[in-house]
């Protein structure tokens, strides 16, 4: 699962940086080419958390991507945790 998840990670940052990052000035600047994205193919009715998310500013500046890898890798270990837990 871990394997599996930083794989994935680097493969997006890999495809952010192809497509968003090399046509932007900024790492802020690519953010809201990929927000302009996500608001032309998100249909806020079908999907209204992500709709709510895209409104509230979250996708308008760039995250270092180490601290992206940090969140998402915290959140699979506190998961195991859980699981631990529940089995000990």
């Amino acid at each position: 699962m871990l394997s599996g998840y930083v794989r994935e990670h680097v493969m997006l940052m890999a495809d952010v940086e192809a497509n968003f990052l090399g046509a932007a000035a900024t790492p802020d600047e690519a953010m809201r080419g990929y927000v302009d994205t996500l608001r032309g193919v998100v249909d806020g009715h079908r999907f209204p958390a992500l709709q709510a998310v895209i409104d509230a500013g979250v996708f308008d500046r760039a995250d270092p991507p180490d601290e992206e890898l940090a969140f998402g890798l915290d959140r699979i270990l506190d998961g195991v945790e859980v699981l631990v837990r529940r089995r000990g």
